[in-house]
């Protein structure tokens, strides 16, 4: 029982003299007490009995103080401001004192504080207008003779501040932002802002596609050193494949106003898509929500539609009491089109008694207002909802007893609402959520030419050929979600290419020809709507691959050629294999011959050259190895092909870049 009353009695002194430390309250205590049984500390009575009134009479004065922070200002002086408050006895003027040192760890100097008002002591350290170290504490002493300092142990403990000038930049900790879907736009940008001297302001710069119009915003300080904003835009001013350029500057509290700012991130403005599984833990999903009053009866289960995947949304029905609604709301998702549907699973046995019932409601708004979309019942008598018999405890499907359920989806579709009220009779369980599109899927009209084919006399390719084409992610790590093959025409350098599973979403598209440069989109990707005509025209400007990454060939934008083996680089291994293929004279449809004519010779052997010399290599939103460009270089230097005027001249050099024959024929 000791401990409450020794912790009440603390709190007693405390309260009486805030400015003492825990530690130093508990020796004023124990050196007041009164020794009980045997002499000295026992293990019946401790250290005695405890005496908060003698302890009381035995405080000192209450010193309280801000420490100093680091300044610039080196000419002082230095305003040490305390409030001094009595606990037994008045403050003593004469001995109250403000201690201190300039760039020496030991006290020098020491000056009288001075009561400005009421508990209020003031004194000031001088400056001598050069950088630096200052050292100090504040002692008093009452009428009592009663001594306190602040430290408290002082000198031992001693404040501390630096007056020098600050050429020191803040320091900014920031995520990058990754894709940002339109139905949730503006997103927000967070900060972690340090700086020795503290933060004046922190702010975003930024722009849409390119830095015609820039704009920027202040990050608001929210708390310690995090800052946050979201972006000065409405969602009507951004669209899907948009691409963000930000950076975030800071300025700290110096007189100098010193600045620094993050690299200039990107991003894209993507589709939102509606299809959850519920295989998280964490439930309601990110960013879906309950709409509920009491107990929530809405919980994620971990069996899963089918016996495919893992969980799925559960009503409890079984316990729910009749006419309780509630609702599972989706997140904000990329506004429906044309034959978009809505797909579910789902699994239900009704009870012997009562109708428990589902309604799915729509919404283009966001979530403002909706409307009916379907509603499901649930009944031993038979339901839209049931999916397996009556049954009298508590249900949980097995593989075998789920259904799928399909909706139109009006037009401008953003949020769904399954509503369900109870009937007090069985469980309900919901997966797959899903908004899926059932148009066919029509051919796409892609514009390009490559550099080796495309013949600048006759503004034709030299010959007709085959290119693959692939539909990828804009986000990390860009997963190909659909491809296709086509054959490009020589006269309208058109393929016709039919993506016949990708979703409507936003792409990049992603190009690979036989002896080319593999060449993306450009930044921020494409959008591609199911059932509509998708066209991209790669040829004309550099600026439509990705990175620029393509090469003017007359007025029109080429796919670079000479990536022999594939590789995403055109190196010596390349260069060796069309002068290899070359040097036998061989015709055909060859992978080596560039240009298109059916013959390897010098002129497929020049445009590869040319790139492997100007370190041509793929240019991707994947990451790439930052050495290649480097090895290549080492790789051309170590297989460099002399010429002689005789054009016939062929050197035949392996892959390891030694040369192992040389001829010439007349």
């Amino acid at each position: 029982m000791a401990s409450p009353h020794v912790a009440g009695c603390i709190a007693l002194l405390k309260q009486a003299a805030p400015g003492l430390t825990g530690k130093q309250l508990k020796a004023i205590l124990l050196s007041t007490t009164t020794d009980l049984g045997t002499a000295g500390e026992d293990n019946t009575y401790g250290k005695g009995l405890v005496d908060v009134f003698r302890a009381y009479k035995n405080l000192g004065p209450s010193v309280q103080h801000t420490p100093l922070a680091n300044t610039e200002n080196l000419s002082g002086p230095y305003a040490v401001n305390s409030i001094i408050l009595p606990t037994t006895g008045g403050i003593n003027p004469s001995q109250t004192r403000l201690f201190w040192s300039r760039n020496n760890v030991s006290i020098t100097d020491s000056v009288l504080m001075t009561n400005s008002s009421g508990n209020n002591w003031t004194a000031s350290i001088p400056g001598n207008g050069l950088t630096a170290t200052y050292r100090y504490y504040i002692k008093t002493t009452d009428s009592s003779g009663k001594t306190s300092k602040s430290p408290a142990d002082a000198p031992a403990t001693l404040h501390l501040f630096v007056a020098q000038a600050d050429n020191q930049k803040p320091v900014i900790a920031h995520t990058p932002l990754t894709a940002q879907p339109k139905a949730t736009w503006p997103a927000t940008v967070s900060a972690v802002v340090t700086d020795n001297l503290g933060i004046d302001s922190a702010w975003v710069r930024w722009y849409k596609n390119s830095p015609t119009v820039i704009k920027q915003f202040k990050l608001i300080n929210t708390s310690g050193s995090s800052f946050s904003a979201a972006f000065n835009s409405l969602n009507a001013e951004v669209n899907v494949g948009d691409q963000i350029y930000y950076r975030i500057i800071a300025e700290d509290n110096s007189v100098a106003g010193n600045k620094d700012s993050t690299s200039l991130y990107s991003f894209a403005i993507t589709e939102q898509l509606l299809c959850e599984g519920f295989t998280s833990a964490t439930f309601a999903p990110t960013n879906w929500s309950f709409e509920f009053t009491g107990t929530n009866y809405w919980t994620r289960n971990a069996v899963s539609s089918y016996g495919a995947g893992a969980g799925s949304a559960k009503f409890d029905f079984w316990n729910a009491s009749s006419g309780t609604t509630q609702s599972l709301v989706t997140l904000a998702f990329s506004a429906s089109k044309p034959n978009d549907t809505l797909r579910f699973d789902h699994a239900y046995a009704p009870y012997t008694t009562g109708v428990d019932s589902m309604t799915i409601e729509v919404s283009t708004n966001g979530g403002s207002t909706y409307s009916n979309l379907a509603r499901l019942y649930g009944a031993a008598a038979g339901g839209t909802l049931n999916t397996t018999t009556t049954l009298t405890t508590q249900f949980t499907p097995t593989s075998a007893q789920w259904a799928t359920k399909k909706y139109a989806l009006p037009l401008g579709t953003n949020k769904i609402k399954f509503r369900a009220r109870s009937g007090f009779g069985n469980n309900l369980y919901v997966d797959s959520i899903c908004v899926v599109n059932n148009a066919a899927a029509v051919a796409s009209t892609i514009t390009l030419a490559t550099e080796g084919l495309y013949n600048t006399s006759t503004l034709r390719l030299n010959k007709r050929d085959t290119v693959r084409a692939y539909l990828r992610n804009t986000s990390s790590p860009f997963n190909v979600i659909d491809s296709g093959k086509g054959v490009v025409d020589s006269v309208t350098h058109t393929a016709q290419i039919l993506f016949a599973n990708a979703p409507s979403g936003t792409y990049y598209l992603h190009i690979k020809h036989r002896n080319s440069i593999e060449t993306w989109s450009k930044a921020g990707g494409e959008s591609y709507n199911r059932g509509s005509a998708f066209s991209y025209d790669f040829t004309t400007a550099l600026s439509q691959a990705y990175g620029s990454n393509m090469i003017l060939k007359g007025s029109e934008s080429c796919i670079y050629s000479g990536d022999v083996n594939q590789d995403g680089v055109i190196d010596a291994t390349d260069v060796a294999a069309i002068d290899n293929d070359a040097f036998g004279f061989l015709s055909g449809y060859l992978v080596t011959d560039l240009n298109g004519d059916n013959f390897t010779d010098g002129t497929d052997f020049l445009i590869a050259d040319n790139n492997a010399t100007s370190l041509v290599s793929k240019s991707t939103p994947e990451p790439g190895p930052v050495v290649a460009r480097v090895l290549r270089q080492v790789n051309i230097e170590k297989t460099s092909v002399t010429r002689s005027n005789n054009d016939n001249d062929k050197r035949k050099i392996n892959q390891s870049g030694e040369k192992i024959q040389t001829e010439s024929k007349d």
